[in-house]
């Protein structure tokens, strides 16, 4: 095995870099849940989904007990409970609150992968001595 790659394997992610990942990793799976909510906005009886509410709480909880030392909470989807029906037929989806919070997402998803990509950056200006990519 090559030298670099061997060094590279032994390379553990900051704790930081874990929270951010498990971030993203939020984002992604919330804009799955906006596009399906938005696709399913005149299926009747369809229930709001989203990354379950205590995922930022579980996240802070597994950090505080060491999530340097151990894995860090998935997000996960659930359906919002606190969505109410705006229609007869039981269907639970805002359009326009939808594309609010698709918006939001894609904001912090730019934040996100800025953030993972700059660590990147400075792990290859580290090995190589060079901040090009």
């Amino acid at each position: 095995m090559c030298l670099i790659a061997g060094m590279i394997q032994g390379i553990e992610p900051s704790l930081n870099m874990r929270i951010a990942q498990r971030s993203l990793d939020a984002c992604v799976l919330r804009q799955e849940a906006l596009a399906s909510n938005i696709a399913n906005v005149e299926t009747p009886g369809y229930k709001r989904m989203d990354v379950a509410k205590d995922f930022a709480d579980r996240l802070k909880t597994a950090v505080q007990r060491g999530g340097a030392k151990t894995a860090l909470p998935a997000p996960r989807l659930v359906e919002d409970t606190k969505a109410r029906a705006l229609r007869a037929d039981g269907n639970t989806i805002d359009l326009e609150n939808e594309l609010l919070q698709m918006n939001k997402n894609q904001v912090d998803h730019e934040y996100l992968t800025n953030l993972i990509g700059s660590n990147f950056k400075s792990l290859k200006m580290a090995i190589t001595g060079r901040s090009s990519f």
